[in-house]
């Protein structure tokens, strides 16, 4: 950790005008408690600005959350992608309801002195049914507010399980591989039109609960995931989309 002081601070003394530090750390949280508050200690004295890091929902608490924002943690960032059951198996991802929701407690303890609290979510996987997803967008209901959902369409790394399965399933073909399999997960065009897909994005808005619940109803699901429909509310959400960057464009 003394290491990764040392090299902000050469940073910091080079690029004086930087204002914030990004640590991309896999999870700095998982850190023993010594480390974190030797960490804290000599980054709070030699380094002094604000911090923007990750974590995973096992090792976040309010001991080490006090730690971080003490010595300059402004942001933070969770990994939940999944509410689904069946999902977490298919992504190996070993982590209860219960253990995210605990952690999302945490953080909330401390909203007047973090800047956003955002949680990164897995959508658009073939794999999943609508009733995966639905179970996905009731868990991140239970978040106290404010927060934010980070969306991020499921891409299959070569070289991974997850992606040899894809091939054999035929969900990424042979000419895919051969032109090379170059998705976009951050791009809301590489988001399959299917309803549900629509429904996220409405979570980061000033949508009241009772109404989210009842557009993932299954009856209401039914009706409404359609191919005419779903081209209909993609068109709306694309247009939009570009009001909104006209908008941010003439100001």
């Amino acid at each position: 950790m003394q290491n990764i002081v040392q090299e902000l601070e050469l940073t910091k003394n080079k690029l004086p005008y930087i204002q914030m530090v990004e640590l991309l750390d896999d999870n700095i949280f998982a850190l023993p408690m010594e480390k974190i508050d030797t960490f804290c200690k000599i980054y709070k004295e030699k380094i002094g600005l604000p911090m923007y890091f990750t974590g995973y929902p096992n090792d976040i608490n309010e001991e080490n959350l006090s730690r971080f924002i003490d010595a300059g943690l402004i942001i933070t960032c969770m990994g939940v992608q999944t509410g689904s059951k069946r999902t977490k198996k298919l992504y190996k991802r070993n982590v209860s309801d219960e253990t995210i929701l605990k952690a999302v407690q945490a953080i909330h303890k401390f909203k007047d002195f973090l800047l956003a609290s955002e949680y990164d979510v897995i959508i658009d996987n073939p794999y999943e049914t609508n009733e995966d997803v639905a179970d996905t967008i009731r868990l991140l209901l239970k978040f106290p507010k404010p927060r934010y959902f980070r969306l991020f369409s499921l891409t299959f790394f070569p070289g991974t399980e997850l992606y040899e399965k894809a091939k054999q399933d035929g969900i990424i073909s042979e000419e895919d591989e051969l032109n090379g399999y170059r998705k976009n997960y951050f791009g809301f065009l590489y988001r399959r039109k299917k309803y549900l897909n629509f429904v996220f994005p409405l979570l980061n808005q000033n949508i009241p609960t009772f109404l989210i619940k009842i557009l993932i109803n299954k009856y209401v699901i039914f009706l409404f995931d359609r191919p005419s429909i779903n081209n209909f509310l993609f068109g709306i959400m694309a247009f939009l989309r570009k009001f909104r960057e006209k908008r941010r464009k003439s100001r």
